[in-house]
């Protein structure tokens, strides 16, 4: 028997047998965590038509995660794939989607670079995290460019305690250690301060080499928010700053291939501005104002990659009898430079929009109609919709289908960078969704989905004159798969399985997408007991197909344990790949053996 398969059988069926052993009487905690991204406006993750996840700020402690990579391996139907260690190149495929087809938001920004398209996850650290919700499927009718896949935002800390400190060591020479500050004055006001640092010697990238390349970041955040009346103010600034070492080839004794250290240093800001209004009782204002910067240079070299981007978003939710409708518009602008293997650009690109969503409750039924039309200042005009449809077949059974388009506006480096073409269009896609959640009881909760993406238009590179490549609008994608998860919430036990089964293929060469998974399983744990919280975490992926080789399939398994010493002080420790497991996520890349971390935690 295929061992991923007895994995998933075994782990499937004890959650489900330990679920039945519960009932209404149990204690347990309700699912009725808030969510806004799925419709850019709250509803408990049931009633949305989507697929939606929620990681929260407790799950986020007791994930011990070094950064945002860790928390997002756990989500159904997410791969993370990194290029070596932390710092190292990392990829988001979402339902196996192309890596910049992932929206990553940060409290409402977008964080996605205009070079690259493709969102630097590693730079965000956890404690700066309050919760992350990950809405699968396509969202570029509220968001769009590169919701194609799907979206992740993250939202940041606005409460904890009056101070908070950590420390951790622990493998690799890794060191870190943060400070955090929250506060609320009488007049209602609230204001905060965190400061992160984070250093690491790595291990070597290259499964051909013995050299370590490390990683460091500094990490700041400051925050506002007031309440004037029926205007709520909210401000925040966040600041990233560090150093990443990387092994590049060395042709200089060629035909002999050298690997030699090079580094590269990187900083990343984001600034947001949130007035909301409640103009009456039904209808809500909600003003954005956002500025982001991402830069990337190279030490042994001159090359640079930077985007600062100015976003503005006013939106408008107004309810009326069964309609709670959604209007806004989005404008923005990226000035983008670039300099890489001797081929640079400096552009400036702007991009509008408006959208209008009408959420409609007819009895039992749900129904959402949406719409979006951009102007792009490159390839011009997109309209993207979704129309869904949800039905409460019983009090604890929701049902929805879905069909929705989206689209990926070429990148900046897609128009002008090596290989440029400004005539290239948007990559687009048609989604179709059925999907159902249902609750066996208020702590027991399992979901199911089936999804069909057929994404057109995807950018490759071809051969148009001998050693001349150019972007050519040439791939077609087809994916296909079944996403099935279980949650499990006690008051001593919380208990998450999934699994993801997809068909990522390439219709125009009939072959699959690389670094993707078909079969995806994955299993967490938690327990306390008294002072003592354990927990443990299984990751299974399938075969991938990669290139020179293909990547085989894995397992492995994650154990952490923490103890309340004192009211104020919390000890913490965990053991990534327990058993040891040499694999690989990326052919002839390094990945984390065993490694052990302890961290020391003070809350006033």
């Amino acid at each position: 028997m295929n061992p991923y398969f007895f994995a998933t059988a075994t782990i499937c069926i004890a959650s489900n047998a330990f679920a039945a052993q519960t009932d209404s009487s149990t204690t347990h905690k309700k699912f009725e965590t808030l969510t806004v991204t799925a419709t850019r406006t709250a509803q408990t993750a049931d009633e949305t038509l989507a697929s939606v996840t929620i990681i929260t700020r407790e799950q986020i402690e007791r994930m011990q995660a070094t950064d945002l990579t860790d928390i997002l391996r756990i989500v159904p139907g997410i791969e993370i794939v990194r290029s070596g260690g932390q710092g190292q190149l990392t990829s988001i495929f979402t339902r196996g989607t192309e890596s910049d087809h992932t929206l990553v938001l940060i409290d409402g920004m977008k964080m996605n670079p205009g070079t690259l398209g493709s969102a630097n996850i590693s730079y965000i650290h956890p404690d700066n995290i309050e919760r992350i919700e990950v809405v699968k499927g396509p969202r570029s009718t509220l968001y769009g460019s590169e919701a194609i896949g799907g979206v992740i935002q993250i939202f940041t800390r606005q409460k904890g305690p009056a101070f908070s400190a950590r420390a951790t060591i622990g493998s690799n020479s890794t060191k870190e250690a943060g400070i955090q500050t929250f506060h609320n004055t009488e007049s209602g006001t609230k204001f905060g301060f965190s400061l992160n640092s984070s250093n690491t010697k790595g291990f070597p990238t290259y499964k051909r080499s013995s050299i370590d390349t490390g990683h460091d970041n500094m990490n700041a955040r400051i925050f506002f928010a007031h309440n004037i009346g029926n205007t709520d103010i909210k401000a925040s600034v966040l600041h990233s700053k560090g150093n990443t070492e990387y092994l590049a080839e060395n042709y200089s004794n060629f035909p002999t291939i050298s690997l030699e250290k090079q580094d590269q240093d990187f900083t990343q800001q984001a600034l947001n501005l949130d007035i909301n209004t409640q103009i009456t009782d039904s209808w809500l204002s909600l003003l954005k104002f956002g500025l982001f910067n991402d830069e990337l240079d190279q030490n042994q070299s001159s090359d640079f990659a930077h985007t600062k981007r100015t976003q503005l978003d006013w939106q408008h939710d107004y309810e009326t009898g069964d309609h709670a409708l959604t209007a806004g518009i989005s404008i923005q602008r990226e000035a983008i430079e670039s300099l890489s293997f001797g081929s640079g650009f400096d552009e400036t690109l702007d991009t509008a929009a408006i959208y209008l969503q009408d959420n409609i409750q007819i009895g039992l039924s749900r129904i959402l109609l949406a719409a979006r039309f951009t102007d792009h200042e490159t390839f011009g005009d997109n309209t993207t919709w979704e129309a869904s449809y949800g039905y409460q077949a019983t009090p604890t059974l929701n049902l929805y289908a879905s069909a929705a388009t989206a689209f990926r506006a070429p990148s900046a480096s897609d128009l002008y960078g090596y290989g440029g073409n400004i005539n290239l269009q948007p990559e687009t896609s048609k989604t179709y969704e059925i999907g159902a959640k249902y609750q066996l009881n208020p702590a027991n909760h399992i979901s199911a989905a089936v999804f069909y993406n057929q994404i057109e238009d995807l950018i490759n590179f071809v051969e148009i004159a001998p050693f001349t490549y150019q972007g050519r609008n040439i791939d077609k994608v087809l994916i296909q798969g079944v996403e099935l998860s279980h949650q499990l919430v006690l008051d001593n036990w919380d208990w998450n399985t999934s699994v993801v089964i997809q068909s990522p293929h390439n219709e125009i060469t009939d072959s699959t997408l690389l670094r993707r998974a078909h079969r995806t399983l994955n299993s967490s744990i938690s327990y306390r007991v008294g002072k003592y919280r354990l927990g443990a975490n299984l990751i299974a992926q399938s075969r991938k197909k990669d290139t020179p080789s293909d990547v085989a399939g894995y397992g492995i398994v994650n154990v952490s344990a923490s103890k309340q010493i004192t009211p104020t002080l919390t000890l913490e420790g965990k053991l990534l790949n327990l058993t040891d497991k040499e694999y690989e996520q990326v052919s002839g890349y390094n990945t984390q053996g065993r490694a052990g971390f302890v961290t020391l935690k003070m809350a006033l």
